[in-house]
Formats: C-alpha cells, sequence, structure tokens
C-alpha cells in the first residue's frame, strides 16, 4: 500500500475554527474502498496537524473528485465542517 500525508491547518481547511475541537475523519463515498485514514485529534493550542492517507493494494483506482474531510468542531454546539479534495489513486 501507499501512505499520503496531508497538511491541515487554515489553509488547507480553509476556516481556522474546524481545528477548535480537533477531530478530522475522512469518511469514504459509495464505490470507494480500500482507503482509510484514521481520525486525527488537533490539540486546541496547535493550529495544524497532519491527516495520513493509506491505500492498501486493493484500493479503488482513478480520480476520487469528492473526497471529504470532516472536521468537528464546538461553536455553539457540536459542528461538523465538510471540505471536498480531490484525490487520484494510481497503481
Amino acid at each position: 500500500g501507499r501512505r499520503l500525508l496531508i497538511p491541515l491547518g487554515t489553509s488547507a481547511v480553509g476556516d481556522p475554527a474546524i481545528l477548535v475541537l480537533g477531530l478530522v475523519r475522512v469518511p469514504l463515498p459509495p464505490g470507494v474502498s480500500g482507503l482509510s485514514a484514521a481520525p486525527v485529534t488537533v490539540p486546541a493550542d496547535k493550529a495544524e496537524a497532519t491527516l495520513m492517507l493509506a491505500a492498501a493494494g486493493n484500493a479503488t483506482t482513478g480520480e476520487i473528485p469528492n473526497l471529504v474531510v470532516r472536521g468537528f468542531m464546538k461553536f455553539g454546539g457540536q459542528a461538523a465542517v465538510d471540505v471536498a479534495i480531490k484525490l487520484t489513486v494510481v497503481e
């Protein structure tokens, strides 16, 4: 398998508030398999973290235009912010 490190910060997610609570996940779109990313917890006193996306040998290949990085935060209650990224998986 292969791994991709995705830096998360205000420039990557577009909104610094996404890092307040610090939990970031990557849910897979329908029809996509073989990709995984462990949830990342960003400490409240940090402004960035690194998300590691892993592709197994059987990962769906080709362009995945709608892969979502989902950040959870507390801002007047629990909220989620989704940012779509484009990923191309090659063999």
